[in-house]
């Protein structure tokens, strides 16, 4: 976003880090919530740059709940995992992506959960 204002610099050196460990945000409880606001963030981004980049932030967006609906179908929420999943595909379609062959195969076993062994 700073680009979008001027010039900017690149450091060489590293200059943070990321943690993961299974106490964070990314691995607790409040996962659901740091995903849905990672998937609203690429929109907020999105309106910033002016939909310069559009289909590229709305896919990563798609990327996010798709990685909700896996996370809510390892914790058996079949009904949220198909809202994020549907919400996925949303996201893939509306910038003239179809689905793969691996999504359809993904809808089928958030439909009937008890394929969910067999088709994966």
């Amino acid at each position: 976003m700073l680009t979008t204002k001027g010039r900017v610099g690149y450091p060489p050196q590293t200059m943070s880090v990321y943690r993961v460990h299974s106490h964070g945000v990314t691995r607790s409880s409040k996962q659901e919530l740091f995903l849905l606001q990672l998937g609203k963030m690429c929109q907020y981004l999105d309106q910033e740059l002016q939909y310069k980049y559009h289909r590229n932030l709305t896919l990563k967006q798609g990327e996010t709940y798709s990685v909700l609906a896996g996370v809510m179908a390892n914790n058996h929420h079949y009904n949220k995992a198909r809202q994020y999943f549907l919400l996925s595909l949303r996201c893939k379609l509306t910038v003239g992506r179809l689905p793969s062959v691996q999504d359809i195969k993904t809808l089928i076993t958030l439909i009937l959960p008890v394929l969910r062994r067999r088709v994966a």
